[in-house]
């Protein structure tokens, strides 16, 4: 799943995702659509930007991790900012992307990722 609200952003990485490494990716322009699709589908991994309208990117992350569906989901931050830590110095999300990122950056986190959710998954 990647949401982000910039459309040439969330197109650019949803097909450097999807031709690079062959992921299934779900694309969103908003928290709220991203939410909403959880009836649907569960994803492996979320990537958000953190500065959405509306909901962002730390209450989306917040959102996931009560939900029961979704609580042990990986959740990355790709943001321009350095450190997406709030302000009290917690995180909410299991890794960031700092933008502008290269393409074998962006595909080793997710890849990185996906194989340990896979992982846990087979050990369950």
């Amino acid at each position: 799943m990647l949401v982000d609200d910039d459309d040439d952003s969330r197109e650019l990485v949803g097909e450097l995702l999807r031709f690079s490494a062959g992921f299934l990716v779900s694309t969103f322009e908003s928290a709220e659509d991203a939410l909403d699709s959880l009836d649907r589908s569960i994803p492996h991994v979320v990537i958000t930007d953190v500065k959405l309208p509306g909901i962002d990117g730390y209450e989306l992350a917040a959102r996931l991790k009560k939900d029961p569906r979704t609580r042990s989901l990986s959740i990355v931050a790709m943001t321009g900012l350095s450190d997406p830590r709030s302000a009290d110095g917690t995180s909410p999300f299991s890794g960031y992307i700092v933008k502008p990122t290269s393409t074998e950056a962006l595909v080793a986190v997710v890849r990185r990722l996906v194989s340990a959710k896979v992982a846990v998954a087979r050990h369950a």
